[in-house]
């Protein structure tokens, strides 16, 4: 970290840590179908039972991004990071779907801070932050891992 970075010792030092596993969340058929038409998806998969059981689920499966949306904790938002820069923008996500979420299953997450860099670009400072969300489901078995870059300005 340059000596001149904007980033406080204190936030610097949160970098590795993790919130810890958060309330579980149960998938349940009504959120997987409120959620699928929220994304404007029309797939029977989230739907239906048949097409369901036809793909190989035992239930309504999930879409890929619900677990962002839906599940307690694991959010970048759980850390009081305190930057001295207050405008914050989405700067991206990096997804990796490991194995699917279906009706019934029981999710958890966990987020770490995995980087924050300060930097200057051509309009002034940034800090660069990344996480690492894992999500788990009942069998403890990873499922997703989302990281999400917040750029602060």
């Amino acid at each position: 970290m340059p000596e001149d970075s904007l980033i406080p010792p204190e936030t610097m030092a949160m970098v590795g840590t993790s919130t810890g596993r958060g309330a579980p969340k149960v998938v349940d058929r009504n959120t997987i179908g409120q959620f699928a038409t929220a994304i404007g998806s029309a797939n029977p998969l989230f739907r239906s039972d048949a097409a369901a059981k036809a793909a190989g689920y035992t239930g309504v499966a999930a879409p890929l991004s619900y677990p962002i949306y839906n599940v307690p904790n694991g959010t970048d938002r759980d850390f009081d990071l305190k930057l001295p820069l207050t405008r914050r923008v989405r700067g991206g996500d990096d997804c990796e779907f490991i194995a699917p979420i279906q009706e019934g299953d029981t999710l958890t997450a966990e987020t770490t801070l995995t980087e924050a860099r300060h930097r200057k670009g051509s309009t002034g400072d940034l800090i660069i932050t990344t996480f690492e969300t894992r999500y788990y489901n009942q069998r403890g078995e990873l499922v997703m891992i989302e990281r999400p870059t917040g750029v602060w300005r």
